[in-house]
């Protein structure tokens, strides 16, 4: 878990060889779990490999309130993401995968993410959206809950409110 922060810091640093024609820049997601009581905030550097395939890598906390799941997650994540570009409504599908630890230490979490956004362009800099996505965790050892019910996964649906600032070059 210490290295994870060493990583990020590497790739916002690390030069790239197309640097200049290429768009990178921060995206930070927040909002409800549709399948749980929960939320999920997330924070994520951003680089675009061409002008519609994208690699995110990031943070996320996770928050679980009902008595039958672990109380939250934190985990490093990374999605590869397909941009479909139409004017100013930017969709794309997405899948990635994280991993961290339960809050309380107890377990190891792998997570699988997908799920499909729409960013609004308010400018070529600034950038709101929606992202629907599915988050299954998988658990290192098996998490009692309050029940006594032992599970080695859950699969929540989430609801994210999206913004994204860009730096570098627009295009």
């Amino acid at each position: 878990m210490r290295l994870l922060p060493i990583v990020f810091a590497l790739i916002l640093v690390l030069p790239s060889a197309a640097r200049a024609q290429s768009r990178r820049g921060v995206t930070v997601e927040a909002g409800p779990s549709l399948t749980d009581w929960g939320s999920r905030v997330s924070a994520g550097y951003f680089f675009h490999l061409t002008d519609q395939w994208v690699l995110d890598l990031g943070l996320a906390h996770s928050m679980w309130f009902p008595r039958e799941h672990p109380a939250g997650q934190v985990t490093g994540n990374g999605h590869v993401r397909y941009l479909i570009d139409v004017l100013r409504v930017v969709p794309s599908v997405f899948v990635g995968v994280g991993a961290g630890s339960l809050l309380s230490g107890a377990s190891s979490v792998t997570e699988l993410e997908y799920g499909i956004s729409a960013d609004y362009m308010i400018s070529r800099r600034s950038h709101v959206g929606l992202s629907i996505s599915g988050v299954t965790s998988v658990f290192g050892t098996e998490v009692t809950d309050d029940d006594g019910v032992a599970r080695g996964s859950i699969t929540r649906m989430l609801v994210l409110l999206r913004f994204q600032w860009v730096f570098g070059e627009t295009w």
